[in-house]
């Protein structure tokens, strides 16, 4: 009975692995995916990113999608496909890191057990695959990240400074796709290198520096040379390093740390008219406690290694260097999501935290069941919860798959991809429907030739994609709060040189107010880009105004027709 049981749990987390996967393997590109995988075709034709076209992240991400799109043309789901395969080598190194690792509490028992294993796999298929299954420099970058500390592991555990090599080539690989966590890693690694060495290590500190830094100091010469020789040096300098500065990056986002998950939970999920209350919105609580949970799940792990570590050292005298460097992995994570902690940057920078949590929650659930042994009730509370926590896992992964289940059923939702991406792609997300976005596509498509550019102002870098056009400018988002008053002139300057027939406006400009304002000087500029608009107003006319958004063409190629509004 118990073999059939664990059959059925297996059986379970299969499905809720393979939906996920098809269900992202399917959905329209849209935000940061369709801006990586535009500017990853343009590299992939030979353009250099920095010169070409604004990126203020370093390029990894655009080089690691250009062999796939080189070999499989441009195929969203091909390059998916690959960010899976990273992931799933990045799953089975820290499952193996788990399985190998030494670690024991005060009492001598292994701390890492194979249900431990079990529930980290869980968190994986119904967590990070969820959120993390598209082209991202944040999916790569946290992906990269287990590496630079499986290797470390495999160093401790056989003193060869080969892995020490190798830890620090995915140290560099991490680096060159997220700057930020790139070098927290970096920083981290070195200093528990450090650490280590001044204990029984065989390498002296000076040595384990060397074979762990070398290869990023190689690499980023390598990266400078190439910068050099291609004469974009100066361009990555204005992108990758002054824009920075001169923005003035602030943590100032309105996210908090999965604030509004709690509060919704408080709320009971209420939707409100005014002051009053209308209904409780039962089908989105479970939403709220699992955004909730995505959020807070890797602190519980974080609280309760570190617990374990100030323990063991207390008691035994000794402390467990794997644990402590899986701590301070989690810790540099999660401190790396600071700026913009929504459930996708947490999710991909979870690894190691909810590894950690998976730990805690099963030493928590035996001391439970340890104290509780006597008093039944108690016992059957506690067999309760669990598969209430499980069952809003699975609601929610679910749901999401009944979504999937009615956008088929209906072929309104499927958006035509002109040839330029699979067949069929289904817009789950953004704020209008596919029906508005493919009638957009064919209007772009209907007026302008494919050699002919547009302007899609501010963020919806998937209609260069869908429409199979290119941008008037080296800018694929327009954000005010994002723009600096050089850029301004430049998009400005583009408009006014190559007037481009067709403008679509999204409206995001005036939606933004309040979430995700990072750049502190760039905020502190206009809430739109007055000029610009100036611009449209003069020497455009809206000829489509449908949803969120409006097209604009210009007024000498207007017929003497009013526009037209749906």
């Amino acid at each position: 009975m118990l073999a059939k049981v664990k059959n059925s749990f297996y059986l379970l987390l299969l499905v809720l692995f393979i939906a996920p996967l098809i269900l992202h393997l399917m959905l329209l590109p849209v935000g940061d995916e369709a801006m990586f995988l535009l500017q990853s075709q343009w590299v992939a034709q030979g353009q250099l990113p920095y010169r070409d076209f604004f990126q203020f992240v370093l390029p990894g991400t655009f080089y690691f999608a250009w062999p796939v799109l080189k070999v499989f043309g441009f195929s969203v789901v091909a390059v998916r496909l690959a960010v899976f395969c990273v992931q799933l080598l990045a799953l089975l190194a820290l499952i193996e890191l788990s399985k190998n690792s030494e670690g024991r509490n005060s009492r001598g028992k292994p701390y890492l057990k194979q249900g431990t294993r079990k529930l980290f796999l869980w968190f994986y298929l119904v967590v990070i695959s969820l959120q993390c299954l598209y082209l991202s420099h944040h999916s790569l970058s946290g992906a990269w990240a287990v590496f630079i500390v499986y290797f470390i592991v495999r160093y401790i555990r056989t003193t060869s400074p080969k892995w020490l090599a190798l830890s620090g080539v995915f140290t560099f690989i991490t680096l060159f796709t997220t700057q930020s966590l790139g070098v927290l890693m970096l920083l981290m690694g070195w200093g528990f290198l450090l650490w280590l060495c001044g204990r029984d290590e065989k390498l002296t500190k000076i040595e384990a520096s060397g074979w762990f830094l070398m290869p990023v100091i190689l690499g980023c010469m390598a990266y400078g040379a190439f910068l050099g020789w291609s004469g974009t040096l100066s361009d990555f300098i204005r992108d990758a390093v002054l824009w920075l500065v001169e923005g003035n990056y602030s943590r100032t986002t309105t996210f908090g740390y999965f604030y509004y998950g709690w509060t919704d939970i408080l709320k009971l999920g209420f939707t409100y008219e005014g002051k009053e209350i209308a209904a409780i919105n039962w089908p989105y609580l479970p939403f709220a406690i699992f955004t909730f949970c995505i959020g807070w799940f890797p602190i519980l792990g974080l609280f309760g290694a570190s617990e374990h570590l100030i323990r063991l050292k207390y008691k035994a005298g000794r402390v467990d260097s794997v644990i402590l460097l899986l701590v301070l992995a989690t810790g540099v994570m999660l401190l790396s999501t600071a700026s913009f902690s929504t459930t996708f940057h947490v999710a991909s920078n979870g690894w190691f935290g909810y590894l950690l949590c998976a730990m805690a929650l099963q030493q928590v659930w035996q001391k439970l069941m340890t104290a509780f042994e006597n008093k039944p009730l108690y016992r059957t509370v506690g067999l309760i919860i669990v598969p209430v926590i499980v069952g809003v896992f699975i609601y929610a992964s679910v749901s999401r798959l009944w979504i999937l289940r009615e956008a088929l059923a209906d072929d309104r939702h499927w958006v035509p991809s002109y040839g330029t991406v699979e067949p069929a792609f289904i817009n789950l997300k953004g704020p209008a429907s596919s029906l508005v976005s493919s009638v957009l596509i064919e209007s772009i498509r209907e007026t302008t030739a494919p050699d002919e550019p547009i302007f899609v102002f501010n963020a919806s870098m998937e209609f260069y994609i869908l429409a199979d056009r290119t941008p008037v400018s080296r800018y694929t988002i327009i954000y005010p709060y994002y723009t600096s008053i050089a850029q301004r002139h430049e998009i400005l300057s583009a408009l006014q040189k190559q007037r481009p027939k067709i403008v679509l406006y999204d409206g995001k400009d005036t939606k933004m107010v309040g979430t995700d304002i990072r750049f502190k000087q760039f905020r502190n500029m206009q809430k739109s880009l007055p000029e610009v608009h100036e611009f449209l107003t003069q020497n455009y006319g809206v000829i489509l105004d449908h949803s969120f958004y409006k097209m604009y063409r210009l007024k000498s190629d207007l017929p003497n027709q009013p526009a037209v509004s749906n």
